[in-house]
Parts: structure tokens; sequence; C-alpha cells
């Protein structure tokens, strides 16, 4: 119905909007790799948080404090 009304509008919008749709599906892809990257990153980060925090005693006890440290500096 469309082709019939305006030709030239059909092929404006036929040549436009599949490569846009490609463009996002890609794009979404690569956004959600890196979005999953991160959360990995954040989650080992909070457990060696977690793990450090829990055994606070033990490192003040033998005055590791900053051989703790540098494992956070980045």
């Amino acid at each position: 119905m469309m082709g019939y009304t305006s030709p030239t509008l059909t092929m404006i919008m036929l040549t436009i909007i599949p490569p846009m749709a490609l463009g996002a599906a890609f794009y979404g892809r690569y956004i959600k790799r890196l979005s999953k990257q991160t959360q990995e990153a954040l989650s080992s980060a909070s457990k060696v948080a977690e793990e450090r925090f829990s055994s606070i005693r033990t490192v003040r006890a033998f005055a590791q404090e900053d051989k703790e440290l540098s494992r956070f500096k980045f």
C-alpha cells in the first residue's frame, strides 16, 4: 500500500531502516557484553572485599594492612 502511495518514500525508507536496525542489534549485543563484564568484575571485587573484611582481625594481628591495601589499588 505504501509503495503504491509513494514509491520514492518507500525506497528511501527501505534503504535507511534496515541498516539502522542491524546497527542497533549489533550495538545492543556490544552493550550487553560490556555490562556482563562489568558485573563480573564488580562481583569478584565484592567477593575479595568481603573475604578481607571478615578476616580483618587476622590482618591486623599480623600487620598486613599495607599488603591488603595494595590489592585494591589500580
